[in-house]
């Protein structure tokens, strides 16, 4: 279900590079305000990862350079991306001498969900599927005592983890670290759209 690959790009420094000159901005969706964001292109990573799902992906999945530095405020916390993606990939660009936690995936307690909960689930926990009730996620997803961690992944550079963006996950652990774009938590997201 979790799909690791390390050594995953052939020159990992040039992609830590581009990243590094790269500018980042907040992007908002669905109400909320995302930070440290820059959008990319990357055909070749999205035809390896097509190889690695043996599928077809969209060209047109987005790609995007993100960072996070210690004591900003956090946007999302546990959370899933069904809403933009059907898989999820990570490829993590901090250097080795920086590399601090890495990804982990949860599952809800009270209604052991571990995917984002389909409408039947919904029905089943008394649950409308409606905005509110994904607000109530939204937010549970900052309170660690709601879940149970099932799998944590370590930050590794150049190392991409690959997974059903259904799956609830976070960066761990919820504090971050690095004052500057060259020391802290660094990544590039793939958020892959399948045709087939």
């Amino acid at each position: 279900m979790i799909l690791t690959v390390h050594n995953f790009l052939l020159d990992p420094e040039a992609e830590r590079s581009a990243a590094l000159k790269a500018r980042y901005k907040k992007v908002k969706r669905n109400g909320v305000g995302y930070r440290g964001i820059c959008r990319t292109k990357d055909d070749p990573s999205l035809f390896k990862i097509s190889i690695l799902l043996k599928k077809t992906v969209d060209r047109e999945s987005v790609v995007m350079w993100r960072r996070y530095k210690e004591n900003e405020e956090s946007e999302t916390y546990i959370h899933t991306d069904s809403d933009i993606a059907d898989y999820t990939g990570i490829l993590y660009l901090t250097k080795p001498s920086e590399c601090q936690g890495g990804t982990a995936f949860w599952t809800h307690k009270e209604t052991n969900w571990a995917f984002h909960p389909t409408k039947k689930e919904l029905a089943d926990h008394g649950l409308d599927d409606n905005a509110e009730t994904f607000h109530r996620l939204y937010l549970e997803g900052f309170k660690d005592e709601a879940w149970k961690m099932n799998y944590y992944c370590p930050m590794e550079f150049n190392k991409l983890i690959l997974f059903p963006s259904g799956m609830f996950h976070s960066r761990f652990p919820k504090k971050s670290f690095g004052t500057e774009l060259g020391n802290c938590r660094l990544i590039k997201v793939f958020f892959v759209r399948c045709l087939n």
